[in-house]
């Protein structure tokens, strides 16, 4: 009866001895494999951080293009305001010497 209560607590304690062995080893590739994603995430989190940061650049001197050409615009819109209204007082002008001529005949 002895022998027979220990061999089972010999296999009892094997097979537990294996099963621990076998959690362990589960649990390491648990592990790794958590680890090797969080590697991964922080790699791509690093990427977009580093992408986001380009764009900021990219955009600040889409931005900076864009208001430049919106000045050059006022500009533009400005001389052109000048000439049309210079236009407008030599056409007076030639109006006003046109009827004056008439007016010495």
């Amino acid at each position: 009866m002895r022998k027979l209560l220990s061999e089972k607590e010999e296999s009892f304690q094997l097979e537990l001895s294996q099963s621990l062995i076998a959690s362990k080893e589960e649990l390491s590739k648990l592990s790794e494999s958590r680890e090797k994603k969080a590697q991964q995430w922080g790699e791509e989190k690093r990427q977009l951080e580093e992408m986001h940061v380009v764009k900021e650049k990219i955009w600040s001197h889409v931005e900076a293009d864009m208001k430049e050409d919106i000045n050059l615009l006022k500009q533009e819109n400005i001389q052109l305001q000048v000439c049309r209204l210079i236009s407008s007082y030599v056409f007076i002008f030639c109006i006003s010497e046109d009827f004056r001529s008439l007016k010495v005949k």
